[in-house]
């Protein structure tokens, strides 16, 4: 059983500007809700040129093991390897509705995010 902490690291973005704009920094661990999932992240990609409003964690797509569940998640249970698009990445764990999850068979962690990227349609 995977314990889950109440702080991570995370990639947040507090202004605007270059990499210097960077802050790596504790924040709390994202609590679980109807719907949603906890991701340990494992990989998060780096791509996206859209405006997010400040301030935010880097990171639009990723994937990694859930280790906690909400209510009403389907057949997503904890220890399921998932990948996902939908924000904040660039963190320890992110707290993912299940809507944005997928439960891929026969990738290892690394592929996750190439075939996501790759099979969305542009």
């Amino acid at each position: 059983m995977t314990t889950i902490p109440t702080t991570m690291k995370s990639v947040l973005v507090k202004e605007n500007g270059g990499a210097d704009k960077l802050i790596y920094e504790e924040v709390p661990v994202p609590k679980v809700s109807e719907g949603s999932v906890l991701v340990k992240n494992h990989v998060a990609g780096k791509s996206g040129l859209y405006k997010v409003p400040l301030p935010y964690t880097l990171g639009r797509e990723g994937a990694g093991e859930v280790v906690e569940v909400g209510p009403n998640v389907g057949d997503v249970k904890v220890g399921d390897r998932v990948f996902y698009m939908s924000g904040s990445a660039y963190a320890e764990y992110n707290k993912v509705p299940v809507g944005y999850i997928g439960k891929p068979s026969g990738f290892d962690r690394l592929d996750y995010d190439t075939r996501w990227l790759s099979s969305s349609a542009r």
